[in-house]
C-alpha cells in the first residue's frame, strides 16, 4: 500500500526536520564563570559545532576572542570581561555554518576564582575514571581565604569541606550556584560548622535563588568555620558542578519598594538577616523584570533581588488594609495602577479598591514568585456595591502567580484582595498587583 502525504506535510519533513537535525549542540561550558576585568579560556563541549562562526551575546561586558574548532565536538574561546561587566548571568549562542544553538549561560563573578582540590584516579568503574578528592571529610577540608569562588563537583555520595578563618562579628554570605547552571537536575545544600562540629546555619533549597540555598550569619568568635556542600540526597554526578561564593557581602532577602518606572531613580531598601540596607539605582527604560545588586562596604551580593518595572502609576500599600473599606488610602481613581504592599504576618489579608466602566475588560495580575518571593499568592475579586465575589484565582498553570481578567459587569469600584495560599505571611512576603485594562499585544522570542 502506498501512503501520500500531503504537500505541506511533505515540506514540514523534508524541511523543518533536517534543518535542526544540523543545530549545533553545546552542553557542558567549562568553566562556568569568571572574575571581573579578566580574560577566561572556555571550553565548549557538544555536538555539530564545526564550522563554527561566532559566539552570539546578549549582554554587555563581555568581548571573545580566539574562537577556535578543536573539533566537531569542542570549542574553544576566551572571554574577556569588562571591569564594569553587569554581574551575574550572561546568556550566549554558538552559531556555526549550519544554525545556531540553545542558549547557554556564562556567570560574572565579583572575586577571584579557584578549583575544588580534586584529582583523577587511575582506577576505573564502568569505564568511567574514579575521582579522588582531598576535601570530603571534616578533619581534612580545603582551606580558603574569604571573597573567593569555588569552582566544584558534587559527585555521588560526596561531600565537599571547605574551611576559612574570620573574626567574631564579622558578616559572612556563602552562596551555591547549582541548579541555576542548568546543566543538570542538581539539588545542593550548604551547612556551616564551627570548629566543634557543631552547626551554625544550614540550607536546602530558598526561593530567592531558585531553590539554589545561601547561607548569611555573623560569626560568634574568631577562629576556623567549616562549609560543607553536597547534593542534598547524595545523588550528584560528574555534571553536578557548582560555583560556591564565600564573602563578606551582604545577602539581602527582599526589597522594599519591590517596582519603579522606567527611568526611574528609585531609593530602595534591601532587607535581610537584621540588617537594612538603603541604595539609589536608575531603572531600564523598558518594562518588565530587572535585578538589583545590592553592596556594602565595596562588596557586591552574589546574586541580585529581581523588582518589576512598569509603565503604571505605582501606589505602595498603607496599613491597615485587611479589610474592604469604603474610604481609604488604598483606592486609585484611574487605571492602570501597580500596588505593592507585604504580607506581614500570618493570616494577613490586602485589600484595593479600583474603578471600572461597564464592558471594560481588566487584567489583574500578582508579581510574587516571579520577583523571587516566598509569597504563593491568591487574588480574590469583589463587587464594591454589596461587597458580592465576582472571582477567585490560585495558580496560573504551573506558575505559582495569580491572574484574573474580567470583563466589569456594571459602572463601579471593585476589591481586589491578595492572601498567601497557605495563609503564610513574613518581612519577605512582597508582592505587586497590577491592574489595567487589556490590550491586543503580539510577542516572539527564541527558544531556550
Amino acid at each position: 500500500m502506498r501512503i501520500r502525504l500531503p504537500v505541506w506535510l511533505s515540506f514540514f519533513l523534508f524541511t523543518i526536520i533536517p534543518l535542526q537535525a544540523f543545530d549545533p549542540e553545546a552542553l557542558p561550558i567549562r568553566p562556568r564563570g569568571g572574575q571581573l576585568g579578566t580574560a577566561v579560556d572556555i571550553s565548549i563541549y557538544g555536538n555539530r559545532l564545526q564550522e563554527v562562526q561566532e559566539i552570539i551575546l546578549y549582554r554587555p561586558g563581555l568581548t571573545v576572542s580566539k574562537l577556535l574548532n578543536e573539533s566537531s565536538k569542542l570549542v574553544q574561546a576566551t572571554f574577556h570581561i569588562a571591569a564594569d561587566a553587569p554581574l551575574g548571568e550572561h546568556p550566549f549562542r554558538v552559531r556555526t555554518k549550519s544554525g545556531v544553538s540553545y542558549l547557554r549561560t556564562f556567570w560574572v563573578m565579583p572575586y577571584a576564582l579557584m578549583k575544588e582540590e580534586a584529582v583523577k584516579g587511575e582506577e576505573k568503574q564502568n569505564n568511567k575514571n574514579v575521582y579522588q578528592e582531598n576535601n570530603d571529610s571534616f578533619d581534612a577540608p580545603q582551606r580558603i581565604p574569604l571573597n573567593t569562588i569555588i569552582l566544584g563537583t558534587a559527585r555521588a555520595e560526596d561531600a565537599d569541606y571547605y574551611v576559612f578563618s574570620g573574626k567574631k562579628g564579622q558578616q559572612i554570605t556563602i552562596e551555591a550556584f547549582g541548579m541555576r547552571l542548568g546543566r543538570t537536575l542538581f539539588d545542593p545544600y550548604l551547612a556551616l560548622l564551627d570548629a566543634d562540629r557543631f552547626e551554625l546555619a544550614t540550607c536546602d533549597d530558598a526561593i530567592l535563588t531558585k531553590r539554589d540555598p545561601f547561607l548569611s550569619t555573623r560569626l560568634p568568635k574568631d577562629g576556623d568555620y567549616t562549609i560543607l556542600l553536597r547534593e542534598s540526597s547524595y545523588q550528584g554526578n560528574n555534571n553536578s558542578h557548582y560555583l560556591l561564593q564565600v564573602s563578606t557581602s551582604p545577602r539581602p532577602t527582599s526589597v522594599h519598594p519591590p517596582v519603579g518606572q522606567p527611568g526611574q531613580k528609585l531609593t530602595v531598601t534591601f532587607k535581610g538577616h537584621q540588617e537594612e540596607n538603603e541604595q539609589t539605582f536608575t531603572l531600564p527604560q523598558t518594562q518588565g523584570l530587572t535585578h538589583l545588586f545590592a553592596s556594602k562596604n565595596g562588596h557586591s551580593a552574589p546574586s541580585p533581588n529581581p523588582v518589576w518595572v512598569t509603565q503604571s502609576k505605582v501606589q505602595s500599600e498603607a496599613e491597615p488594609n485587611n479589610a474592604p473599606k469604603e474610604n481609604d488610602s488604598n483606592t486609585t481613581n484611574s487605571l492602570p495602577i501597580a500596588f505593592h504592599g507585604v504580607i506581614a504576618s500570618d493570616k494577613d489579608q490586602d485589600w484595593f479598591r479600583f474603578p471600572a466602566k461597564k464592558g471594560q475588560n481588566i487584567r489583574i495580575q500578582v508579581y510574587a514568585r516571579s520577583l523571587r518571593s516566598p509569597l504563593d499568592p491568591v487574588l480574590t475579586l469583589r463587587k464594591a456595591l454589596k461587597n458580592k465575589n465576582l472571582a477567585t484565582n490560585d495558580d496560573q498553570g504551573t506558575h505559582p502567580d495569580s491572574k484574573l481578567d474580567f470583563t466589569a459587569p456594571a459602572d463601579d469600584d471593585y476589591y481586589v484582595m491578595v492572601c498567601d495560599h497557605l495563609n503564610r505571611g513574613g518581612p519577605d512576603y512582597t508582592y505587586v498587583i497590577e491592574i489595567s485594562e487589556q490590550r491586543p499585544s503580539l510577542s516572539a522570542e527564541l527558544p531556550y
